[in-house]
């Protein structure tokens, strides 16, 4: 089961919990101002209708299980290889469970089927604008992420990114010839 986290504004430890309740956010934005307007520098955008998916320090996904029924929103950590995240406390996710992710804006599908169907693409801006592919794995639990610039692999995250490297490597080989 994946658990999101938030930290305590009292003494400022990191506690494990289901959900993050909006006084503990408030405190966790106004304590650390000085860092949200720094990380606030990086954007993220959808791949198709471009509209900004980062609101305050959460980017902000819609997630679908079909083998549940259910859909949701969904709160990511935008600190690439930071698997925080928030969701709603009556939704609960099981390791290994394939979910689809899905813009809020335009309702878009973020599947990189182009590449490989457990991964998800999205576009990240850095506080120069310089354009970005991230794509992260679309398995619960897989922590698998990689930061893509002009088709080279600039970082890559998570134990199980080297899952899919071959993956990259072999897209890499055949727009380079």
């Amino acid at each position: 089961m994946i658990l999101s986290f938030h930290r305590n504004c009292q003494d400022h430890k990191v506690i494990k919990s289901r959900v993050l309740t909006s006084g503990l956010f408030l405190c966790n934005f106004i304590s650390n101002s000085t860092t949200m307007t720094y990380s606030l520098k990086v954007n993220y955008l959808c791949p198709h209708c471009r509209s900004y998916l980062r609101v305050w320090n959460n980017i902000i996904l819609i997630v679908k299980s079909d083998s549940k029924n259910l859909q949701s929103i969904l709160l990511l950590n935008p600190e690439l290889g930071n698997y925080d995240l928030i969701h709603h406390s009556s939704i609960e996710f099981e390791e290994g469970e394939m979910l689809d992710f899905i813009c809020p804006v335009c309702r878009a599908d973020l599947t990189a089927i182009e590449l490989h169907r457990n991964l998800v693409r999205i576009i990240m801006l850095d506080e120069n604008n310089t354009e970005f592919d991230v794509y992260f794995s679309k398995i619960c639990g897989e922590h698998s992420t990689f930061l893509i610039h002009k088709d080279d692999i600039v970082e890559k995250y998570g134990e199980e990114s080297s899952v899919y490297v071959n993956y990259f490597m072999s897209r890499l080989k055949k727009k380079k010839t």
